[in-house]
């Protein structure tokens, strides 16, 4: 009997979950792709559509799903043991709309007689799967590497603080890479393939463009090429092209909000690949080595690599998304991992769990009183 241990583990099966199954199982070679919700109906539902999909295309992964709740870390653990994966990637968040949606007046109150308010409900609710899983991962024993999803630029450094550290996030800043990339292809009349970007963003970055700090070199055919996009000439088309995205897609959670998430979906499923095949490519990403913000990283078996040009160093690479993550409403991270916000709010890391409960029980309250409404 082939043992099918190993392959790709992938924790949360919502629309962004939903994309990178998608992607992963059309992706040759792959030994196994395990899939993981806490909503076994719909969790096996996808994960076989996803299946015949591939079938259908003539490719025929290895699939399987198992029943999971990030919330139980010794469960996952076993879970883990058991799969032993060579990469896991975690989508699962707690609350989506939460998380991109401004609350209104009416439960802002709330959470201020509650005790809470500003940023820090939304990064307890960030922050809690991916710390349960990382418990879960250390506890497992398995060697194996870790893609976080939700907000990487601020929750990779967070757990980095307390020795959970993930390999690498995706996604943020990156999406903005291509972009880049087709304005100088455009301009220079040359492929896509020919340019090389090297960019140092944080997150916020990509909303905030011409206040939020970066740097970047561009690369074209091994001729630095960086001084014929300066930032007055670059940025107004980046913020161009931001609009039209949201706008004529309808926003992430618009109608047509689906087809940026395969964008996104893209950038993880290139960090999950370039880890299980070891390609060691140079890629974007948010929250290598603990670091907040995002770096060119080489990514590989043995991790993710912060590779930068030598007119930079990391400790300036790290000032800037320092810096950027201010945007973000990040103040500052703690030793301890309390992450204080620009608000004046704060969430200290040892109060995760009791914080993202409390917040929950508040929500849940308002949406049983107002059903029809955020």
């Amino acid at each position: 009997m082939i043992n099918l241990n190993g392959g790709v583990l992938l924790f949360g099966l919502g629309e962004l979950g939903n994309h990178i199954l998608n992607f992963l199982v059309r992706t040759p070679r792959i030994k196994m792709v395990t899939t993981a919700d806490i909503n076994e109906e719909r969790g096996i539902c996808l994960t076989y559509q996803a299946m015949y999909g591939a079938f259908t295309e003539g490719l025929f992964p290895n699939v399987r799903f198992y029943k999971a709740d990030l919330m139980n870390v010794e469960e996952t653990a076993h879970l883990i043991r058991k799969v032993k994966p060579e990469v896991i990637c975690s989508t699962a968040i707690i609350r989506a709309w939460f998380l991109r949606q401004p609350l209104s007046e009416e439960v802002q109150k709330k959470f201020e007689v509650e005790g809470f308010g500003g940023l820090a409900p939304i990064h307890s609710l960030n922050l809690l799967l991916p710390y349960k899983l990382m418990k879960a991962v250390k506890e497992s024993g398995v060697e194996t590497k870790v893609v976080i999803t939700s907000l990487p630029d601020v929750t990779c450094p967070v757990l980095g603080k307390v020795k959970l550290t993930p390999t690498v996030g995706g996604g943020n800043f990156d999406l903005r890479v291509p972009w880049i990339r087709k304005i100088v292809s455009d301009d220079l009349k040359i492929p896509a393939s020919n340019v090389s970007i090297y960019l140092v963003a944080h997150h916020a970055w990509g909303y905030h463009f011409g206040e939020c700090p970066y740097w970047i070199k561009i690369i074209c055919c091994g001729d630095d090429v960086t001084n014929k996009f300066p930032p007055e000439k670059l940025l107004p088309r980046l913020s161009d092209l931001h609009s039209r995205t949201y706008i004529h897609l309808g926003g992430p959670l618009g109608d047509s909000g689906m087809y940026y998430q395969q964008a996104i979906a893209s950038s993880f499923v290139r960090n999950i690949r370039a880890l299980y095949f070891d390609t060691g490519e140079i890629v974007h990403a948010p929250g290598p080595a603990g670091l907040p913000g995002g770096y060119p990283v080489r990514l590989s078996s043995v991790g993710a690599e912060i590779v930068l040009p030598e007119e930079i160093s990391l400790k300036e690479a790290i000032k800037i998304n320092e810096d950027g993550g201010i945007y973000d409403g990040i103040e500052q991270i703690e030793d301890d991992g309390t992450l204080r916000c620009t608000d004046g709010t704060f969430l200290k890391f040892c109060e995760i769990e009791d914080t993202a409960k409390k917040i929950m029980q508040i929500l849940r309250k308002h949406e049983s009183q107002n059903p029809h409404t955020d």
